[in-house]
């Protein structure tokens, strides 16, 4: 039994312990021969505490695979099983029933394709690859990676049809997890892929891509679930198409990504972005990169300026602070010494970024209306570029580079 294994039997015992056919029947559960629980049921406020550890140990060993209340259903199924079947279980009875129960878990546990439609983005290019999803171009008929689109999109009704017309393109993620789970990391997944994209668009001249900015997925804004189209497949046949989407918005010109932009990701250091998306979880210096592109990504998103002002903002407090005091004087030398080796530019930057962090504030706790905040949006992406593009191993390394760059004059 691996370690994994065992701490996840261990937690098994302390539930299963804590869970008397008294404290059972007294909660309403059915204590009785053959039980099955067959539904997703809520924690009860009053187990969380004896389920947690449990749910944890299970997380650790099917990393983001599985919700909590289809654990919970299973654990709790298990329980029952062994309170109504067993008098008395003894320890080869829990073992059978534990064995039970992760072959249960593992059942769950299947490869999702999840597809994710994005609004108003054409690609010239037949797939563009960043960590790991695939955005492509619909294709009519499809190709044998996108099997049952055509069925997919025909069975729609009449009311979504319009909407899939407007939608070019897909971002494709294949994920080993529960369906729920699947599609909600596969959102996730596009909106960080959507945020790299949106921090690159500007940095070239590129007739036409500052479109980009107004590409979403579709239902992004103001729907927490339910808003995405959904395939499973197994065995190479698709055995479930489950589509709905929300209205597409109105007004908002295609973008088309071609050759030129791809050219200009790869010299832009794609892969080192790559290497943030994939190690956002376990790195606490790529997640602060991952941070601070995050909230770049909402300030080109914001419906106002406001929010678009303070995002951008926090992007660069996120990436160039530390646990540090002194934000304001800090954050305008460092924006200075990572964008210019001029003297007078960076006495200007620090002037500019004071003055722009001074504006934050008035905005966030006076209510003054925001300004300059396409200088902003320039500066903060110029930054980002900057800071991954001299590829700090640590951020101590950063703030040693700054002091060198001091001393130095460089």
């Amino acid at each position: 039994m691996s370690q994994i294994d065992a701490n996840i039997r261990e937690e098994f015992e302390h539930f299963f312990e804590a869970l008397s056919s008294a404290r059972l029947t007294q909660m309403g559960f059915p204590v009785g021969p053959y039980t099955y629980l067959l539904v997703h049921l809520p924690v009860p406020d009053t187990l969380r505490s004896d389920f947690e550890p449990l749910a944890r140990a299970i997380d650790s060993a099917y990393p983001n695979a599985l919700s909590e209340g289809c654990i919970f259903k299973h654990a709790l199924t298990t329980v029952l099983q062994l309170r109504g079947n067993y008098k008395q279980p003894n320890q080869s009875d829990i073992d059978a029933e534990f064995e039970a129960m992760i072959e249960r878990i593992e059942c769950e546990i299947e490869d999702y394709t999840v597809i994710v439609p994005i609004e108003n983005l054409k690609l010239d290019v037949p797939e563009l690859r960043i960590a790991d999803v695939a955005i492509v171009l619909r294709r009519d008929p499809p190709d044998s990676r996108l099997v049952g689109f055509t069925s997919l999109f025909e069975s729609n009704s009449e009311e979504y049809r319009q909407d899939f017309e407007y939608v070019h393109s897909f971002a494709i993620v294949t994920l080993k997890a529960q369906g729920e789970k699947a599609k909600a990391i596969a959102i996730d997944k596009v909106k960080d892929i959507l945020n790299v994209l949106r921090l690159f668009i500007g940095s070239g001249n590129i007739q036409g891509m500052q479109l980009f900015r107004e590409v979403r997925l579709i239902g992004e804004t103001g729907v927490s679930s339910g808003r995405y189209v959904h395939l499973v497949y197994q065995d190479d046949d698709v055995v479930d198409a489950i589509s709905e989407i929300v209205p597409r918005s109105r007004g908002v010109t295609t973008a088309v990504i071609g050759e030129e932009f791809i050219d200009l990701l790869r010299t832009n250091g794609l892969p080192y972005i790559e290497a943030v998306l994939q190690g956002k979880d376990k790195d606490d210096f790529r997640r602060k990169i991952y941070r601070a592109i995050t909230w770049f990504g909402r300030g080109i998103c914001a419906n106002t300026d406001d929010e678009k002002f303070v995002s951008y903002v926090v992007a660069l407090e996120t990436l160039l602070i530390g646990r540090e005091g002194g934000k304001r004087a800090r954050l305008a030398k460092r924006v200075a010494f990572l964008l210019s080796d001029n003297l007078q530019e960076r006495e200007q930057l620090q002037r500019d970024i004071k003055v722009l962090y001074d504006l934050r504030s008035a905005i966030v706790h006076g209510g003054k209306p925001a300004e300059r905040v396409a200088e902003l949006e320039t500066l903060t992406r110029r930054v980002i570029h900057e800071f991954v593009l001299r590829g700090f191993g640590i951020f101590d390394e950063f703030l040693e580079w700054i002091e060198r760059a001091q001393s130095e004059k460089i």
